[in-house]
């Protein structure tokens, strides 16, 4: 797989949390800076807690064609506006 070989490094490791308490001067900073040199901020990985192993999590699988243009079916015929 393409760039399997790679190590994933996010550019917000502490994210959501991380972003919520940045300033918006912090954040655009940070964003121009690596729009020009390509580095990604050097932020420290805070440990974060496990997930509870009762989480219910349900597989999403892929839908298929005819279930897309239904979905799109239903929102254009809907009374209401699109978001």
């Amino acid at each position: 797989m393409v760039g399997a070989s790679r190590r994933f490094k996010p550019f917000y490791p502490n994210f959501p949390r991380q972003v919520m308490e940045a300033s918006d001067g912090e954040l655009y900073l940070e964003s121009i800076i690596h729009y020009l040199t390509w580095q990604l901020p050097v932020h420290e990985a805070k440990k974060r807690l496990p997930l509870l192993k009762e989480s219910r999590l349900k597989v999403v699988q892929l839908g298929t064609d005819e279930e897309l243009l239904q979905i799109g079916m239903n929102m254009l015929r809907a009374n209401s506006s699109l978001p």
